[in-house]
């Protein structure tokens, strides 16, 4: 890997990234696509863009590394917090589910790591039907805020299969108490509309993008 840049050309399809050894888990294939890798320590020119088409990452410590969500829970408004984390781990079918049935304006799901993290990947089983909206937001201390959010094949939880969040890390992002749990958490709030079909998840995780791959700094973009 250390002549990546090197090896590497605008004409790769498919190209995958396999690490196994992550944490001593399966690998979990985390399809990007069009992610465009950046060099910006090449001989000290300006940083030359190189779009890998169809680039499916696996577990790989080389540009992510993941973790076990350490906290998960259902919120519904008016009833309190519902703690999944268990079901969030294992990988028993359909025992996540993200929204309360029937949904109201402010339900949601929080998803917690005791670091900040740049992902959530979700193995969606069941998919939502209607037409609310998930805004993803951070506690700063006083507020939950919105996230800048940069990639999102969530479609509002309304897929099946691997799906994911990639967020850039708030510098205010501030740690605090869900179901007992002091953590860094985001929470997927369900905006006004309705949802008559409930989304229904398997496992989740989160991770965070490595600093180097191969030795070489770079700066990771999706396009």
């Amino acid at each position: 890997m250390a002549d990546f840049e090197e090896t590497i050309d605008e004409t790769v399809q498919g190209l995958t990234i396999s690490d196994d050894a992550d944490l001593g888990q399966s690998p979990v294939g985390i399809a990007i696509p069009d992610l465009t890798i950046v060099d910006d320590t090449k001989l000290g020119q300006s940083p030359i863009p190189i779009t890998v088409p169809d680039l499916t990452i696996v577990s790989s410590q080389a540009i992510a590394i993941e973790q076990a969500v350490i906290g998960a829970a259902q919120r519904e408004i008016g009833v309190g917090d519902v703690d999944f984390t268990d079901e969030a781990n294992d990988a028993v079918a359909d025992d996540v589910p993200l929204l309360p049935d029937p949904k109201s304006d402010g339900d949601g799901f929080l998803v917690g790591a005791n670091v900040k993290f740049n992902w959530i990947l979700f193995n969606m089983s069941m998919a939502g039907v209607g037409s609310c909206t998930i805004t993803w937001q951070y506690w700063d201390g006083s507020a939950w805020q919105s996230l800048n959010v940069i990639y999102d094949s969530t479609s509002d939880f309304k897929v099946t299969g691997l799906s994911r969040v990639h967020i850039v890390k708030p510098s205010d992002w501030i740690k605090r108490s869900v179901i007992s749990k002091t953590l860094y958490w985001l929470f997927g709030e369900a905006s006004s509309g309705t949802m008559t079909t409930q989304p229904v998840a398997t496992q989740l995780w989160v991770g965070n993008y490595a600093p180097s791959l191969g030795g070489q700094m770079l700066s990771l973009a999706l396009t």
